[in-house]
């Protein structure tokens, strides 16, 4: 049985799997009070076999608050209600947090009945169109943690099994965490510690509330991803400051501000791509860590199963289909109907209040509407007269049509003209990092193949055929598509003039220069999809960037190489003017410099007077472990390794190895190729365990008597 699917505790709460459907808006709440629509949506999700439920974004603040967005925990009125969700999903089988959140300056007047918004200094954002938020007095920062205490109390007897508190997207925690929009001078501003002391005053305050064993766990952003703001070591040593209050039972990592300009979690972000963040705060805590954001069942088994991390949260994946989780555990994933990361009607649709759904489950968000008086949906009924349907066109309407229709009993054959399925949704998954729009018509064939629909490609349907063939069929489905539209623009007849769907068939002659007429989505589009013909994949990159094949690529080798030659002291010295020529850097330089290297330097220095450890450098990194210990006359007490650029397995293997027998290690590995190192190409030659956990889990695993190894993260170079 994969890990991912074996219980595990949260305080003293057991979870019967290590799967958590991630906190998310559906709509559905009135005054304050949640309808029986959210009751059914959470009910089926548990019947999918999830292990843990959060129940988003629950409302806190008697003053600001917005009644018909999100549930209220301001007064006991509001527990009959929640205690008929609670008992839906225990009945269901999971288990379900109360997830307490605030905006801050994240909420709009006209979001909170008008009420101007608070946060710890009056910065304004772009969320709300630079409105601008009142800061919190520290008697009202008292009465917040006040509020949130009675919140969890009321929680706890609505029948929750515990409370996630949203630190996440640059709401008020987060806003409280950052320099960016923390200016304050009191005890709540200016230190890290500082900034931090709102939430472990709130965490102090409710666990005397609630109890030493009712599970409270941190919704966190691994890196704000804003310039001035928190990045990831900041929030890797903020959860390491609370996970040392013994106040926290877990942390739940996602990534980035809704403010930030990176892309979070749209079909472009490769799945498991926020892992890293979580990984360096795993690294620094004793409670458990779950990684979310951007996840599909199959790389949370990895990952699980990997030791990378405890647990997985998702989210829209659920919506897609509610039994993600019994389906993967039975061995079925291809079965699963899978997100396509398009945020069409679930994310786009929560950031205007409306409720959500999902493009490719039309069930999704309707369990109360649809299913019957015996709890069953349309498609889990057989029709009472069964019919032979033909479908002309095999795109996704023509095959969700077939899908629904052969689960209901009847027998449904497709007619389609080309040689392939999937219609025209193939050219909106063709741009740059589009395909997982692909994956839906390709889930799609696959069920209507697996209930016995008869697909005929290469056979287009004229009327005579459709008239000729209605003699044997009781209905005929017309799912057609359209057609391209091309305006009648004066042209001349020697240029060679195509259309954007064939150049996404992949049947257009393009030649060698290109102009594309229109600006739209499509124009652009298609634009992306030409310009990046014949360009560098990420693995041909990869390559070039760890064996610096040309001198413009790679962040190391863009570092001046008289820098990487000069003294650690040289560097430590901040000598702006050497680091103005570096264009790796660039805005980010001063923090590198100053910052980065000094963390280094007293990281190092720190090591070495505790356990005279073994060095071990990897890469370019080793010309500055060398200076240092040559500036501390360590050279001769220290022994040190450096291995081959040729990224020799059987070398470290044996260099490993050896040393490990000798005493502690310290292991450092430096630029991509390091990085890339820890990340599980390689194996200790004398031991099983696999570099996939970094050198910390690693060592501890290997050695638990010896000291552990720290990793000196790549971005130290590489910012």
């Amino acid at each position: 049985m994969k890990r991912l699917y074996t219980p595990f505790k949260v305080n003293k709460l057991e979870l019967k799997n290590r799967v958590i459907m991630s906190p998310m808006s559906i709509g559905h709440t009135v005054d304050g009070f949640i309808m029986d629509d959210v009751v059914e949506f959470y009910k089926r999700r548990a019947q999918g076999g999830v292990g843990l439920i959060i129940f988003a974004n629950m409302q806190w603040d008697k003053l600001r608050y917005n009644p018909n967005h999100g549930a209220m925990l301001t007064d006991e009125k509001y527990i009959p209600s929640l205690k008929k969700l609670t008992d839906a999903i225990h009945e269901g089988g999971s288990k379900v947090f109360a997830q307490l959140m605030h905006r801050g300056r994240c909420a709009n007047r006209a979001s909170i009945q008008g009420e101007q918004a608070v946060a710890p200094s009056p910065i304004p954002g772009r969320f709300t169109h630079f409105e601008m938020p009142k800061e919190l007095t520290v008697e009202e920062i008292k009465e917040f943690v006040d509020w949130q205490a009675e919140a969890a109390v009321i929680a706890k007897k609505a029948g929750f099994d515990g409370i996630e508190i949203e630190t996440n997207s640059g709401y008020l925690y987060g806003q409280f965490f950052s320099p960016l929009t923390n200016h304050r001078t009191d005890e709540y501003g200016g230190s890290l510690e500082n900034r931090c002391r709102f939430m472990v005053e709130t965490l102090e305050g409710m666990r005397a509330a609630v109890g030493p064993d009712y599970p409270i766990s941190l919704r966190v952003s691994g890196s704000d991803f804003m310039d001035g703001g928190c990045n990831g070591d900041d929030i890797a040593e903020i959860c390491e400051l609370l996970d040392k209050t013994g106040y926290v039972d877990g942390f739940s990592i996602t990534a980035g501000w809704h403010e930030s300009a990176v892309p979070l979690i749209t079909m472009e972000v490769p799945h498991g791509a926020w892992a890293y963040l979580g990984r360096q705060i795993k690294a620094r805590v004793k409670a458990p860590v779950a990684q979310g954001m951007r996840m599909n069942i199959e790389k949370a088994e990895e990952l699980v199963d990997r030791g990378d991390f405890d647990a997985i949260v998702m989210g829209r994946p659920f919506l897609a289909d509610p039994d993600v989780v019994n389906k993967a555990e039975a061995g079925k994933a291809s079965t699963i109907r899978p997100c396509v990361g398009c945020n069409a009607k679930c994310l786009d649709m929560a950031m205007v209040s409306k409720p959500i759904g999902c493009i490719g489950n039309y069930e999704c968000n309707r369990e109360e509407e649809l299913e019957d008086e015996n709890g069953l949906m349309p498609t889990e009924k057989k029709s009472e007269h069964p019919e032979k349907i033909l479908v002309i066109g095999a795109g996704p309407s023509g095959m969700e049509f077939a899908r629904v229709a052969a689960l209901r009993g009847h027998k449904v054959t497709i007619w389609e003209k080309r040689n392939r399925t999937i219609g025209l949704s193939l050219y909106a998954a063709t741009p740059p990092r589009r395909y997982d729009i692909r994956y839906f018509g390709q889930w799609l064939e696959r069920t209507c193949r697996e209930l016995g629909v008869e697909i005929i490609l290469n056979k287009e349907a004229t009327a005579e055929d459709i008239i000729a063939a209605s003699k044997d069929y009781d209905r005929v489905v017309l799912a057609c598509g359209s057609k391209a539209s091309i305006p009648p623009i004066p042209r001349d007849p020697s240029v060679p003039i195509v259309h954007a769907w064939d150049v996404f068939e992949g049947t257009a002659e393009l030649g060698k220069n290109v102009v594309v007429v229109g600006g739209g989505d499509v124009g652009v589009e298609v634009a992306m999809y030409i310009g990046e013909i014949g360009t560098l994949t990420a693995d041909e990159l990869r390559f070039m960037m760890i064996y610096k094949t040309e001198p413009y690529i790679g962040a190391i080798k863009d570092y001046p190489i008289k820098s990487l030659n000069a003294s650690l002291s040289e560097l430590l010295a901040g000598n702006e003017e050497r680091l103005h020529e570096s264009k790796t850097f660039g805005l980010n330089k001063e923090l590198v410099l100053n910052q980065s290297f000094r963390t280094a330097y007293e990281h190092f220095a720190a090591i070495y007077q505790k356990t005279k450890a073994v060095i071990v450098p990897y890469g370019e990194g080793s010309k500055l472990i060398a200076d240092l210990c040559g500036e501390h006359d360590m050279q001769n007490e220290m022994r040190l390794l450096r291995l081959a650029q040729s990224f020799s397995v059987n070398l470290f293997d044996a260099a490993f190895n050896r040393l490990a027998r000798d005493g502690a290690i310290y292991a450092v590995l430096c630029s991509f190729a390091g990085a890339d190192f820890c990340s599980g190409k390689a194996k200790f030659a004398e031991n099983t365990c696999c570099i996939v956990k970094s050198f910390n889990a690693a060592w501890a695993e290997i050695c638990p008597s010896k000291p552990i190894c720290v990793r000196l993260s790549s971005a130290y170079l590489t910012e």
